[in-house]
């Protein structure tokens, strides 16, 4: 099989595409024939930040295909059940046509959705929705601030707290403004014509998915009891709210930073969202496999709308 693999002689970024033998599921793992895959902060961020890795490890979290085979301890699933999940505490190995993966990794995939719908859910959405949570226990009628609206974890944001009945406020870039007041962003803001810092708006939450102001500058932007979770940016900036956040949070104001892992529970509340309507995958290019290298291109220079696909054994 097809599979991108990490091999650090190789540039400008260290991966390959590389014939490796199909995997065989052993105990409680189900192989998987994958159709789609999606890229993400983590898949591309420590490559630019020069982590190592073993090498042929194969890369790639969010994923959704068909299983194919189980072995002989799983029972969930059975071949031909069509399924999604995100690998990242299971080894990773999502940029491959098939893996084996144990089944607790994964979640059905319920009719009306198609594979590229659900393979953008495990790493963006999950994250959208456990950031929101952080904010509190009802988002009704508050006003809150999604600063990087417009790319993967943004545009699920968008629409989840939209669901909850928040008043939305979106900052993104010109390009994006149409597509963000479609996913039902009250109001639009131009970060490159507006300065949020000194427009003298407050909000009850804001939702920094790409953030890179002075935390104080953020604290003023809260009402009196206003929340601020982090759930992205630069690793500087991540830092320093894990660092200072209970500082800044003196006070009826808090800080607080959302490190998000899949479960099972909010694969399947993002998966129905996705049946019901309620949200939509925003898709912004699509690349077969042996295209790999060009979509860690447009993904790591960071202007992609929504998400970016990996396709594979579409026929």
């Amino acid at each position: 099989m097809k599979a991108v693999v990490y091999d650090k002689s190789h540039r400008p970024i260290p991966l390959v595409l590389s014939d490796v033998p199909i995997p065989e599921p052993i105990k409680d793992e189900v192989l998987v024939k994958i159709a789609a895959s999606t890229l993400n902060a983590l898949d591309y961020r420590p490559l630019k930040m020069g982590f190592k890795f073993k090498k042929g490890q194969i890369f790639g979290a969010d994923m959704a295909g068909t299983i194919v085979s189980c072995g002989s301890d799983a029972t969930r699933f059975h071949p031909g059940d069509r399924v999604f999940g995100d690998l990242s505490d299971y080894g990773s190995g999502a940029f491959a046509e098939f893996v084996s993966v144990s089944e607790a990794a994964l979640a059905p995939i319920p009719d009306f959705v198609g594979f590229e719908q659900a393979a953008t859910l495990p790493v963006a959405c999950i994250t959208a929705l456990q950031g929101l949570r952080k904010a509190g226990t009802s988002l009704a009628g508050k006003k809150i601030l999604v600063y990087g609206a417009s790319g993967g974890v943004g545009t699920f944001a968008v629409q989840l707290a939209k669901a909850e009945g928040a008043l939305v406020m979106a900052i993104g870039s010109t390009q994006n403004e149409e597509m963000i007041l479609s996913l039902g962003a009250d109001r639009f803001i131009d970060y490159r014509k507006t300065d949020v810092m000194t427009s003298g708006e407050r909000y009850d939450v804001i939702l920094a998915v790409n953030g890179n102001h002075r935390l104080v500058a953020y604290r003023r932007l809260l009402t009196d009891h206003g929340v601020f979770v982090m759930i992205g940016g630069s690793l500087k900036q991540v830092m320093k709210t894990l660092l200072f956040g209970s500082l800044l949070s003196m006070g009826g104001r808090k800080f607080r930073f959302a490190a998000a892992k899949t479960n099972l529970q909010d694969l399947k509340t993002a998966v129905d969202a996705v049946a019901a309507g309620t949200i939509r995958p925003v898709i912004s290019n699509r690349f077969a496999l042996a295209d790999f290298d060009k979509a860690f291109e447009l993904a790591a220079a960071g202007h992609a709308k929504g998400k970016i696909i990996l396709t594979m054994n579409q026929e």
